[in-house]
């Protein structure tokens, strides 16, 4: 399911989404608050969240080198 939506969410600048997913059915997008990460790190020993934030300055990074001239979009695919 996430690759299927995916696409869509980039082009409309998602960075970090969370699917709720019952069975076969996707429940609901999360764009504001995708929770589950503390829970996939503690399941999986991997620091997520770590990751996320890195992530995240290295884009503030590379928006403020663009003289904020990236969009939202082009930001998610970088």
């Amino acid at each position: 399911m996430a690759e299927i939506v995916a696409p869509k969410l980039i082009r409309d600048g998602m960075y970090l989404a969370g699917l709720d997913i019952v069975g076969d059915k996707m429940m609901e997008i999360n764009v504001d608050t995708p929770g589950g990460i503390s829970i996939a790190e503690d399941l999986t020993g991997v620091d997520f969240s770590g990751h996320v934030v890195a992530d995240l300055e290295r884009k503030v990074r590379l928006r403020d080198l663009y003289n904020r001239t990236l969009s939202n979009v082009a930001l998610a695919m970088m």
